[in-house]
């Protein structure tokens, strides 16, 4: 079964690629950092299918071992606004340094799929937009087989548009 690991995959649009793969026989890998509900994650395939695991940083050794293993990365990883502990220098642009570092140290032939954002670049008056676009132009400059997506606005049941609705 070949593995793909998601980061990011606990979100909205994260569950629905879950799903897709999972019907298409992959092994996902789910890594995390916040709060997440694993059992949920699991249910979106079969038994041992969907593996949710819990890393610190990058630097686990865990987080290597999947990354080795894998076929394809995708990063769905981001936030939304800055806090104390969260800034979008560390949690996009070096977030995403570190990732395209490590799969290039372990195998630079890995596909890479960064999730960006409509009308993203380097001269937006919003700061979350200007680091996702350095974020893009390193990823663009040092790995191989990469995509970057730039969805709009995606709805759809579960979505926080939606809900809150």
């Amino acid at each position: 079964m070949k593995t793909v690991v998601i980061f990011g995959g606990s979100g909205f649009v994260g569950q629905n690629i879950l799903r897709r793969l999972a019907k298409k026989d992959y092994r996902i890998i789910v890594p995390y950092q916040l709060p997440t509900n694993e059992a949920k994650l699991r249910l979106f395939g079969n038994v041992g299918q969907i593996i949710p695991i819990k890393f610190k940083n990058l630097k686990d050794d865990l987080i290597q071992n999947i990354i080795h293993e894998a076929i394809a990365l995708i990063n769905l990883k981001s936030i939304w606004q800055e806090k104390k502990m969260y800034s979008y220098k560390k949690n996009i642009l070096n977030f995403n340094s570190q990732l395209v570092d490590l799969i290039n140290s372990i195998d630079n032939n890995k596909i890479f799929i960064f999730f960006s954002g409509l009308g993203v670049n380097k001269d937006s008056s919003s700061v979350r937009s200007q680091y996702i676009a350095k974020a893009e132009k390193y990823i663009l400059q040092n790995i191989i087989n990469s995509s970057i997506i730039r969805a709009s606005i995606i709805i759809g049941e579960g979505d926080q548009f939606l809900e809150k609705l």
